[in-house]
């Protein structure tokens, strides 16, 4: 909580000195923001680092909603720090890319929804990737929002954007100045939510493996895909929110594509996962409290009380400002309803001129309804194929037929995880 350093007699406690002593001990002792007191008078000079008031222990919407509102486009409010100071990022100056490393149950989901409500209130398309199936149904079915859950539309939603990446390279080649400034709305920006990325990269691996045809590459064009759009997306717009229990490079796609996550979400991380992420910077206390995360970019590590949203207030406020509309191939999208936002994002003359020839050949709407077997999959129902047949049969309470897929019976998502929440309920 204190830390007292002797100084040579006669420190005069110049600016220069007094600044470069502060950042090494705030540096090398993972002190931030301390109360410094100089004590430079008399024959033993001194000064005091204090430790600063932590952040609050919880923060709500509408602690940051204003701020939120008030802020530019590429700025992330993620709560509040030391002193309750504004914790923001932003995607164009501080990095494009980020990335959330944290353990089972420390708010991964949480934290990823307070960022992608605040990119689509500001315009911002979300492209969804959740293996889980389940991590974000606050957004199923918005206009500014394409959901994948399955792994085939995972894959088929990672080559789409890689077409798309290709599509508004070739619209800023067109409208770049002498300076390379580009003049034209390559499109709505998206951000990317690769969600659970440990098991969704291995799940890739496995569906291009049952896909692949002979003389086809042997790892996954999708992973490709997300590598190269961690590499080629800032200038036209795509950003990337990776996001793993820990973002190994293999987690990332790649220790180069990894390089590229400028700001690091972690919550009380392992001394070897901190190592791995966060070399450049001394790794700070645990904090041990519901939703404290550790902010870090290249210049500091901020201790932040990340900001709350209920489902409820994460959709109603992601299409209360300015809604993206998604373009007419953009898989796995609900189509465009009714907006309630201040205006419309649209494609230009110029970003309508590039439509991709070759759209992906898949359906679009969003997809709510599994088979049996894509629920144990995705671990919504902790059981063998057999015993939830058998149960299907035997159990009134069971959730009825959704739908079909070809000769497969399909349920919906919602119904099956309050099934297995009631059998639980009752166990216990």
């Amino acid at each position: 909580s204190k830390v007292v350093l002797a100084l040579p007699e006669g420190f005069t406690g110049g600016e220069k000195d007094t600044e470069a002593i502060t950042r090494a001990v705030t540096a090398k002792l993972a002190i931030e923001a301390p109360d410094v007191h100089w004590s430079l008078h008399g024959r033993t000079p001194q000064v005091t680092f204090t430790k600063s008031e932590p952040p609050p222990g919880r923060v709500g919407f509408d602690a940051i909603r204003a701020a939120v509102e008030a802020a530019p486009a590429h700025e992330i409010v993620l709560g509040r720090g030391k002193k309750n100071a504004l914790v923001t990022v932003s995607v164009d100056s501080d990095s494009p890319h980020m990335g959330l490393s944290m353990g089972t149950g420390q708010g991964k989901s949480t934290v990823a929804k307070c960022i992608a409500a605040q990119m689509a209130y500001h315009g911002s398309l979300l492209m969804i990737l959740d293996f889980k199936l389940i991590s974000h149904n606050w957004a199923r079915g918005l206009p500014n929002v394409a959901y994948a859950g399955l792994p085939a539309e995972i894959h088929a939603s990672l080559m789409w954007l890689q077409a798309e990446i290709s599509r508004r390279n070739q619209v800023a080649l067109r409208a770049a100045d002498i300076e390379g400034v580009v003049q034209a709305n390559v499109g709505p920006r998206i951000l990317v939510i690769a969600e659970e990325l440990n098991a969704t990269q291995n799940r890739l691996g496995a569906y291009w493996k049952t896909i692949r045809e002979k003389g086809d590459p042997g790892r996954s064009p999708a992973t490709e895909a997300l590598d190269e759009v961690m590499f080629i997306g800032r200038q036209v717009n795509v950003n990337v929110l990776q996001i793993g229990q820990r973002l190994s490079a293999k987690a990332s796609g790649s220790g180069d594509a990894r390089e590229n996550l400028g700001v690091k979400i972690l919550c009380d991380p392992s001394a070897a996962t901190w190592k791995m992420l966060c070399p450049e910077h001394e790794m700070p206390p645990a904090a041990g409290h519901l939703g404290r995360v550790q902010v870090v970019s290249a210049a500091a590590v901020r201790e932040t009380q990340a900001a709350f949203l209920t489902g409820r207030e994460a959709r109603d406020f992601a299409t209360a400002g300015t809604v993206a509309i998604p373009r007419a191939d953009m898989p796995f999208t609900a189509g465009i309803g009714p907006v309630t936002g201040r205006e419309q994002i649209t494609e230009t003359r110029a970003d309508r001129a590039f439509v991709t020839a070759n759209p992906v050949p898949v359906t679009a709407g969003a997809s709510a309804a599994v088979t049996l077997a894509e629920a144990i999959d995705a671990e919504l129902l902790p059981m063998s194929l057999s015993a939830v047949r058998q149960a299907r049969h035997r159990d009134d309470s069971f959730p009825p037929v959704a739908g079909m897929r070809g000769a497969a019976h399909l349920y919906d998502i919602s119904d099956l995880c309050a099934w297995q929440a009631g059998k639980e309920k009752v166990t216990r």
